[in-house]
């Protein structure tokens, strides 16, 4: 209740307490006592909950996860008070019931304006009655129906899954799989399974916003009510991925060539996203393609990641003036392949590599004399010649032996991989492997990853090599503890201790190895 300090002195017409006028003429505790302002509220409800998927109807059909306690089923909980449209809520809270009681309360603190300036606040309990009733996902379950009204068919023409790989992380990170009823795998891609045409729509979406796609829509009529207008259709999205990856080297075709003002034609990818992001290995131009571009006039790869060869450094010069951009810079390099180190052929050419190679090290290249591609896109240039070699990144040999080393690891989601042969299922563990071996070596590439702590990692110790190196690792400040998010991962204390003894390990660990 507001005073006024020029207000004068009147008795209350209930107790006769001495109080400053106002419009009830009582004092506080004879309005508390004669006005509820919670006699409106609704004191009993019914508050649904779906025994097999722990979820909580929200009428009319919504069916959403909450846990007990949660403020998720609080904000459900009030919005089933009916009587509250005149209130102003200021708490609401559970109180403790049996776990077993089928039955929740929440105490409510709400305030009233009764008259001018006289504002009452009073508590009151609602009772909710759980009533158990199966939601339209675990109905179709039990009853041996198709769980899914909509479908989403990611597909890549491509040599290998990697691709798919790095969609997987990048749909944990943003969340978008807490809405999929099933993840199937298929030999070309993968399969998302929706309850709703919106969830599938929102996922086409996500995927465009993250690679170059095309797709494209169908229905299918499952079954109609012409009497009461209502029909059961099942929605497909066929999305068709750029089958063009990071490393991968393509020979533009001439009208891409014209437009971007005589680039290439001979180009190699270096980044995949909305752009697809392209250099010249031979003067480190770099130039991009916008998504909806590329799918106007598309083409594919002159060669994949999986025609890459293993190439020793046999020496690199760079000039005092040579061409750099960024982290690249052109220099001349002569190399071999691994197995022919003295006797097999020499193969020169210029490399964009010249600030990360030394003599003596080791390179994944292109060697174009081997190359099996389609000679078409090149014959339409006429005079084009091209490279013996076409360096893409240094290579670690140590770096395949110290896998069982690696104190990180990624989750994965929950797939369904019963349509697939035992060796597809041996290629994609291969395929995990060298992705996560692409995630060690790129910090750009996991920059949108989340990378987490492994505490079940093997300690074993790999033999020592004659050429120890500087294999590159994941720093500890890039790692987060089961269940955190990078957006509330913070530094503490804890975490610096962690820093200490994780440095300490890795030292111990090279110490072993020498």
């Amino acid at each position: 209740m507001q005073t006024d300090a020029n207000a004068p002195q009147i008795l209350c017409c209930l107790c006769g307490r001495s109080i400053q006028a106002n419009p009830a003429n009582m004092c506080l505790d004879c309005i508390q006592g004669q006005v509820d302002v919670t006699q409106d509220i609704k004191t009993d409800a019914i508050i649904v909950n779906c025994r097999g998927c722990e979820r909580w109807l929200t009428p009319p059909k919504y069916w959403g996860p909450a846990a007990l306690e949660s403020k998720e089923l609080l904000t459900l909980c009030l919005k089933r008070i009916k009587g509250l449209e005149k209130l102003k809520v200021m708490d609401a809270v559970f109180l403790w019931t049996e776990p077993h009681s089928k039955t929740l309360k929440v105490k409510l603190t709400v305030q009233k304006e009764i008259f001018t300036n006289v504002m009452v606040q009073q508590n009151t309990v609602v009772h909710f009655t759980i009533t158990n009733q199966m939601c339209d996902h675990c109905t179709k379950l039990s009853t041996g129906q198709e769980q899914w009204q909509a479908v989403v068919q990611a597909r890549q023409k491509a040599a290998h899954k990697r691709t798919f790989l790095y969609l997987e992380q990048l749909i944990l990170a943003a969340g978008m799989h807490s809405k999929c009823t099933k993840v199937s795998e298929q030999p070309d891609g993968l399969d998302f399974f929706y309850d709703n045409k919106s969830a599938a729509s929102h996922m086409v979406d996500f995927l465009g916003s993250k690679v170059p796609i095309r797709f494209t829509k169908a229905e299918q009529l499952v079954s109609a009510d012409l009497s009461s207008n209502v029909a059961n259709i099942k929605h497909a999205f066929a999305v068709e991925i750029c089958p063009i990856c990071r490393e991968d080297l393509v020979v533009l075709p001439k009208a891409y060539y014209t437009s971007m003002g005589g680039f290439g034609p001979l180009a190699l990818c270096v980044k995949i996203g909305t752009h697809i992001v392209l250099m010249e290995p031979h003067t480190i131009k770099v130039s991009q393609i916008p998504g909806n571009l590329y799918w106007k006039q598309p083409f594919g790869s002159y060669g994949s990641s999986r025609s890459l060869h293993q190439l020793y450094i046999l020496d690199i010069e760079c000039e005092w003036n040579s061409p750099s951009n960024g982290k690249y810079k052109m220099a001349d390099v002569q190399v071999c392949k691994v197995n022919e180190i003295g006797k097999g052929k020499i193969y020169c050419g210029k490399t964009h590599l010249g600030n990360h190679l030394q003599p003596g090290d080791y390179a994944m290249g292109y060697l174009l004399e081997e190359l099996v591609a389609n000679e078409s896109l090149v014959d339409k240039y006429k005079n084009l010649q091209l490279p013996d070699v076409v360096l893409v990144r240094k290579f670690y040999p140590t770096q395949v032996q110290r896998r069982n080393k690696r104190k990180w690891k990624i989750q994965h989601i929950a797939k369904d991989t019963s349509g697939l042969r035992d060796n597809t299922l041996a290629k994609r563990e291969a395929e995990l492997q060298e992705f996560l071996d692409d995630l060690e070596r790129d910090p750009e590439l996991r920059a949108d990853v989340n990378l987490f702590l492994d505490d079940d990692a093997k300690s074993a110790i790999t033999e020592a090599t004659n050429n120890e190196e500087d294999v590159p690792k994941v720093s500890r400040s890039e790692l987060l503890r089961p269940g955190q998010t990078k957006a509330a991962a913070t530094t503490t204390l804890e975490e610096d201790e962690d820093d200490e003894e994780w440095e300490e390990d890795e030292e111990e660990d090279d110490e072993m190895e020498q």
